[in-house]
């Protein structure tokens, strides 16, 4: 039903399973293509949903709207060995509450708006001791 949103969210991987629209914010819950996952400590694929908690995510705007992405991530539990995992994505990194595309975007406007600093020959003194006259690396020899 809406796959034209997932194309047009363009995080590859991820479907959009529902759109709601808050005012001027949009929020996508989402949802990972992938099948099931393989255990990271025995490699098995014999693995079973144990929780689906939901993370909401910041992400670039669409059609000039705030955009959060609500991520229902899938917690794995393996039958073999009993570890526990959640689905991870490039995109969407541990513990963060943004996308790396919007800080990607956040760090490049910042950079834009930084005017650089001049090089300037009081920069490269070398710092004053406490009487206020330049340090000296060396003794001097008389």
């Amino acid at each position: 039903m809406y796959e034209q949103v997932s194309g047009l969210l363009g995080l590859e991987g991820f479907t959009v399973t529902s759109v709601e629209t808050r005012g001027d914010e949009l929020e996508l819950e989402v949802e990972l293509v992938a099948a099931g996952g393989c255990c990271p400590d025995c490699g098995r694929g014999s693995c079973e949903v144990k929780e689906r908690p939901l993370v909401r995510v910041r992400d670039l705007p669409i059609a000039g709207r705030r955009t959060f992405l609500v991520w229902r991530k899938r917690r794995f539990r393996c039958r073999v060995c009993g570890c526990t995992f959640t689905e991870r994505h490039k995109e969407l990194p541990s513990r963060q509450r943004v996308t790396r595309r919007f800080r990607r975007r956040l760090f490049a406007r910042a950079r834009a708006r930084v005017p650089p600093t001049p090089r300037s020959p009081v920069a490269r003194r070398r710092p004053a001791t406490k009487s206020g006259a330049p340090s000296r690396s060396a003794p001097r020899s008389n």
